[in-house]
């Protein structure tokens, strides 16, 4: 079985443990198996039978040529722990306001501390916290704060929710919560799905983002900041990416000028225990396609 992959780390992985029954091959034209998490209408031919993503979203996929021609597709969740921990990390650094504090402290400032206006941080304790994808990102995230005695809240799609407070739409979600955390698919329905109207709404909210950036409108998050209307962003997704080493902004707007925002380089997933993880699940799946086992694909009839 010829499998063709432009990850690195995968071929390296792959060149290592995969059977001899497997190759990889330099051109994606003759492959059987394509494993990336982007896919257009010219990456396919005839002989290809699987596409394999190497994490969770399916939002860089050609849906309607994989319907068209009935290849098979494939992701892998297994870093979803690694991510919602991120998520965790984002959400106390935020709300403790960790980066701010250190910057001042760097220069000499401690926050007015000994006087009545010192700077407070907010707690988690006790806090409602809505989760927009309760899939297993969202699930792992809800297991690290219940420690806190959190009230959960998330979007009713008719799923057993083990006792979570449901609401039927986002602005419900969003009234009902101090803290959102985003870990959603990229769809048609969830791109900008947080906008100027929704954002409006979020006076004293923390919103935190480990989904795709896109699911929060770029200019109106901006707005919403220098408005003072967030409570406060932090964000491991983004807008803009650099090619290669390229030095560059993740956001068009300057939301790194805040002191009440947090950035996140899109890494959930970068410890060595996710990616060797990731690595041996691809690793599965392909011994899965080879032996002609398709019950783990996706339905690609139900994605959007």
């Amino acid at each position: 079985m010829k499998i063709h992959t432009p990850y690195i780390e995968h071929q390296r992985y792959l060149k290592e443990h995969m059977p001899n029954s497997m190759a990889l091959t330099d051109d994606k034209l003759e492959a059987d198996v394509y494993i990336n998490g982007k896919f257009d209408p010219e990456d396919y031919h005839p002989g290809l039978k699987a596409i394999v993503i190497p994490f969770t979203a399916h939002n860089g996929i050609d849906l309607k040529t994989v319907r068209r021609h009935k290849i098979k597709l494939f992701n892998t969740a297994v870093h979803a722990p690694y991510v919602a921990e991120r998520a965790m990390q984002l959400t106390l650094a935020l709300m403790g306001r960790v980066v701010e504090f250190h910057r001042r402290l760097q220069k000499g400032d401690w926050i007015n501390r000994n006087t009545l206006d010192r700077l407070h941080w907010a707690s988690l304790y006790g806090k409602r916290i809505g989760i927009y994808g309760y899939g297993r990102i969202g699930k792992a995230y809800r297991k690290l704060i219940e420690p806190f005695g959190c009230e959960i809240v998330v979007i009713d799609r008719g799923k057993d929710y083990d006792g979570a407070k449901t609401v039927d739409t986002l602005e419900a979600l969003i009234e009902a919560s101090d803290v959102v955390m985003i870990a959603a698919p990229l769809t048609k329905e969830t791109e900008g799905a947080f906008d100027a109207e929704l954002l409006s709404i979020m006076r004293e909210t923390f919103l935190i983002n480990v989904a795709r950036g896109k699911i929060v409108e770029e200019k109106a998050l901006y707005e919403a900041l220098e408005n003072q209307t967030l409570a406060g962003y932090a964000s491991d997704v983004w807008y803009r990416y650099p090619k290669e080493n390229e030095r560059i902004s993740p956001s068009t707007y300057p939301i790194e000028r805040f002191e009440n925002v947090v950035l996140s380089p899109h890494c959930g997933s970068f410890t060595k225990d996710a990616r060797r993880n990731m690595q041996e699940h691809v690793l599965r799946i392909l011994k899965d396609i080879e032996a002609g086992d398709w019950k783990n694909a996706l339905d690609v009839e139900t994605l959007r």
